[in-house]
């Protein structure tokens, strides 16, 4: 049974916390356990605000309707900027296998665009840690991920999809935003 804990872990984008991963899947430091409903509205309001301005330039249409409907995930990683600023965030579910990413989002900086990338790639090389990316983040981050075929896809995301050729792409409906194409890359737990 997945623990459905809230943790969330505030770093700074080049601390130690950034370049080492190995925490992401433990419920030890930086994370800290917190209660939804005490996250100051001004920090909900601006993770909701990176969200629809990334997601909004991929599609017309968004998953996450309002700011509350971040709490269905309950792992979240917030990387701040040098003035302590949040510039680029991950929030994850956590499975059965460890953690899934649902959403990430970065403000229009470079060094917070560099810090998404980075993490991406050190976070599915670190075991339980699993996503389902799409065509953008994909071209950025595959040649150092690990790829997991579509012949698993099904069985760990619990979800129908319909594979697409090749051995690693699929569709499979996402909610009323329609069918999008997606590839399930990380490392699952032996």
């Amino acid at each position: 049974m997945p623990d459905n804990t809230f943790l969330i872990a505030r770093i700074r984008i080049n601390s130690k916390n950034c370049t080492n991963l190995n925490w992401i899947v433990e419920q030890v430091s930086p994370y800290k356990e917190f209660d939804p409903f005490a996250v100051p509205d001004k920090l909900l309001e601006h993770i909701y605000l990176l969200y629809k301005q990334t997601y909004k330039s991929l599609d017309s249409k968004l998953l996450i309707k309002d700011k509350y409907a971040l709490f269905k995930y309950n792992r979240w990683i917030l990387l701040e900027n040098e003035d302590g600023d949040v510039c680029t965030f991950m929030l994850y579910s956590s499975k059965n296998y460890g953690i899934k990413l649902g959403i990430t989002a970065s403000d229009d900086s470079r060094i917070a665009k560099k810090a998404l990338i980075m993490f991406h790639i050190k976070a599915f090389n670190v075991v339980g840690v699993i996503g389902e990316i799409s065509p953008p983040l994909e071209g950025k981050i595959i040649d150092h991920v690990p790829k997991i075929k579509t012949s698993q896809v099904s069985h760990i995301i619990d979800k129908e999809i319909k594979p697409l050729t090749g051995g690693y792409h699929y569709k499979r409906q996402i909610a009323d935003l329609g069918a999008k194409t997606k590839r399930l890359v990380g490392k699952l737990k032996s």
